[in-house]
């Protein structure tokens, strides 16, 4: 079954390319459609028959790969939601969830969005300990 929350950003990923066809981002056209694809990908990984791995920024992909895993980039997916929509929401529920301002705001949207269910349920999560300075 597809997640709705991710399908909807297929959607959005869509309409914008198709509203960007004739516009000055003409030329992100195709790496609109690698991120669609990713994203197909990762949406119907169950249906196929694949591990979903989701990992954090600083893991190497290529090993996830190696294993015939389907990899979702945790923080990518937040940025995507706050490019064509607003994570405000979840940035809300975060705080209501006792996560403090402090950390990454990029990890404070996705563990508000592990909370709401908003991306299929991995099999396993990587995690990196690499440092973070991202806030929004």
């Amino acid at each position: 079954m597809r997640n709705p929350k991710m399908q909807e950003l297929i959607d959005l990923l869509h309409q914008s390319k198709e509203a960007n066809r004739e516009t000055s981002f003409k030329p992100t056209l195709p790496y609109l459609d690698l991120i669609i694809q990713y994203y197909e990908q990762v949406i119907t990984a169950r249906e196929r028959g694949k591990t979903l791995v989701a990992h954090t920024v600083m893991c190497p992909i290529e090993l996830f790969y190696a294993m015939d895993c389907v990899p979702l980039h945790i923080e990518a997916y937040a940025l995507y939601h706050n490019f064509l929509g607003d994570v405000q929401g979840y940035l809300e529920k975060a705080a209501q969830a006792g996560f403090p301002p402090e950390i990454c705001s990029a990890h404070r949207v996705t563990d508000a969005m592990v909370i709401d269910r908003a991306f299929p349920k991995p099999d396993f999560f990587v995690f990196s300990s690499q440092a973070c300075n991202c806030c929004w």
